[in-house]
């Protein structure tokens, strides 16, 4: 709805937030983070900034992990501090424009800290052969070296990669 400015005569629009929420778009729910995530959603038409809050809680009770006001529909937090593996972290977002109105809360996402996950010897083992076709030159494995440090050959004979091979 148009409002005059006082003494000025501009008219301009008054950003009214009743009904519009900010849509998230990152991280996805249930999403497991193998880094920091970067929070992401559709900008809300007439917003200044945002308010964006991360909890362990999905009430969101205090104390919030972080609650931050920011600018721009994209952000990336890097004051983590401590974070627990494997558990759910939960994030909403909402809407502020020039006068302070705040706009509903966001949906509530969840996304959990994920662990990258090391081979171990339980996986199964290729053994490889004279005649194994390897699928390029660059994914052939390195020959293995001697205690002499000479070349040896690879498991099951197979010959070792050579520069002539090029």
């Amino acid at each position: 709805m148009p409002s005059s400015t006082p003494g000025r005569g501009v008219r301009c629009a008054v950003f009214r937030c009743a009904g519009t929420r900010p849509r998230l778009l990152t991280p996805l729910n249930n999403q497991i983070a193998l880094g920091h995530p970067v929070f992401s959603w559709m900008p809300v038409a007439g917003a200044e900034k945002y308010q964006i809050q991360v909890d362990e809680s999905i009430g969101f009770a205090a104390p919030i992990k972080f609650d931050e006001r920011i600018y721009g529909a994209v952000y990336a937090h890097t004051g983590w501090g401590e974070i627990i593996l494997n558990a759910t972290y939960y994030w909403r977002v909402r809407a502020i424009d020039a006068r302070g109105n705040l706009s509903p809360w966001s949906e509530v996402r969840g996304f959990d800290f994920g662990a990258r996950l090391a081979p171990t010897s339980s996986f199964p083992r290729t053994t490889l052969g004279p005649d194994t076709i390897w699928p390029s030159r660059l994914a052939r494995p390195r020959p293995r070296l001697s205690s002499s440090g000479t070349r040896s050959t690879m498991p099951g004979g197979a010959r070792p990669y050579q520069a002539a091979d090029r």
